[in-house]
């Protein structure tokens, strides 16, 4: 990974080369401010809990049962499992799932504007370039004569977890989840990016799209990581090395530019509100918002 420390002279290259990057959604960008945060909140979560006795499997089946246990009368059908977790995700449940941006712009945002003290004085922006791994625009997760609703039996739990476990070991465990006309581009595709994940010795992260793409996933340019594993032989977390391993470009941004790149971003229109969409954080986007512009 090539790393690139960004000063204040550097402003108006740094915005070119990441525009550049941005053209063709090659690259996909995550915006941090602390290291933690290329893990995904499920595992952050259990962290901070200390729940290593109750298991992060049995963790992310308590947390998603009670959800899809208490939230059927306030969400919709979905069409896919991976919808219905993406929501609660959204909804501020911890997920697996992984945020990640199209946009360099949005999601230098997100490294810069919550935290004033990042990090090793650092805000920190990496992009991945997508054609090295494995991105789908449409996961098909059901069958395609499969439409499943909410209920309490858990059936979308049972087919995200099959997803979700089949999902590193390739072809042979994910045709068995689809019919023949679902399985074949996508399984072959698995299949093919394996073949040369172990050709290259170079493990191959997985990104995808979703159906339900809410106002702020489409204000944010955004799609998902799905980690392939958490954990190595010794049981130690390898997301965030993973990452690290897969980034082409981290940028680093020095905390004093912080007032710059909020400026710079205003221009450009990425704030609160335009990213954040929903009614009701119109109210906390006001209140940031009229903090910004005072200082």
């Amino acid at each position: 990974m090539k790393i690139i420390n960004i000063e204040k002279k550097d402003l108006e290259d740094f915005s070119i080369d990441v525009f550049r990057m941005q053209i063709g959604n090659r690259f996909v960008f995550r915006g941090y401010c602390k290291n933690e945060e290329l893990l995904p909140t499920l595992i952050r979560n259990y962290l901070k809990l200390n729940l290593n006795k109750f298991g992060i499997r049995n963790y992310e089946e308590f947390l998603l049962k009670n959800y899809g246990k208490y939230s059927i009368q306030y969400l919709p059908s979905y069409f896919t499992p991976l919808d219905f977790v993406a929501s609660a995700q959204h909804y501020g449940l911890p997920t697996r799932l992984i945020d990640w941006t199209f946009d360099p712009f949005c999601a230098l945002y997100f490294a810069v504007s919550f935290n004033k003290a990042p990090q090793d004085d650092y805000y920190k922006l990496i992009a991945i370039d997508l054609q090295k791994h494995m991105y789908f625009n449409d996961v098909p997760t059901f069958k395609t004569d499969a439409r499943c609703f909410h209920s309490t039996n858990n059936e979308l739990l049972d087919y995200y977890f099959k997803f979700v476990d089949a999902l590193p070991l390739g072809n042979g465990c994910l045709s068995q989840m689809y019919n023949e006309d679902t399985k074949s581009e996508f399984c072959k595709s698995i299949r093919a990016a394996m073949d040369e994940e172990y050709k290259e010795q170079k493990h191959k992260l997985f990104f995808c799209s979703i159906y339900d793409s809410n106002p702020r996933i489409i204000a944010q340019n955004g799609l998902f990581q799905i980690p392939r594993r958490f954990c190595d032989e010794q049981s130690n977390f390898v997301i965030e090395r993973d990452i690290y391993d897969a980034a082409e470009i981290q940028y680093r941004i020095d905390k004093d530019l912080r007032d710059d790149v909020l400026r710079f971003l205003k221009n450009l229109n990425i704030t609160t509100p335009r990213l954040f969409p929903d009614l009701k954080y119109l109210s906390a986007s006001y209140l940031f918002f009229s903090h910004i512009t005072s200082t």
